[in-house]
């Protein structure tokens, strides 16, 4: 899904919305997992997407289907870092399933 919306959307764009990645891996990691983390963690976490956007300061072209592609390539890439790679204490048979698919099958990653 990223490789496609990397096709609609300007590289600049594409990397500014990549970075977003970490606050929806925080956030499913609020919801899923019932993690509660300081308020200096979110904050944190902003320098991180402010400094993507100014490095990669150029032409920020998108359409509606390449943001909707990117952003579902984010999330995509948060829920396998909270699932795939998730503390063993935390799987649930499902999730160590899943797990062992991504470890061992590169090919079926989108599985998990």
């Amino acid at each position: 899904m990223s490789n496609l919306s990397l096709a609609i959307v300007s590289v600049p764009f594409y990397q500014v919305m990549r970075m977003t990645c970490p606050i929806f891996t925080v956030l499913i990691y609020r919801v899923w997992y019932s993690r509660s983390y300081s308020t200096a963690t979110y904050f944190s976490l902003l320098p991180v997407i402010f400094g993507t956007a100014l490095t990669t300061a150029g032409e920020y072209r998108f359409s509606d289907i390449g943001f909707l592609l990117t952003l579902g390539g984010v999330i995509l890439a948060a829920l396998k870092v909270s699932f795939c790679l998730a503390p063993e204490e935390k799987q649930t048979l499902w999730s160590r399933h899943s797990n062992h698919v991504c470890r061992h099958r590169p090919w079926s990653r989108i599985g998990c």
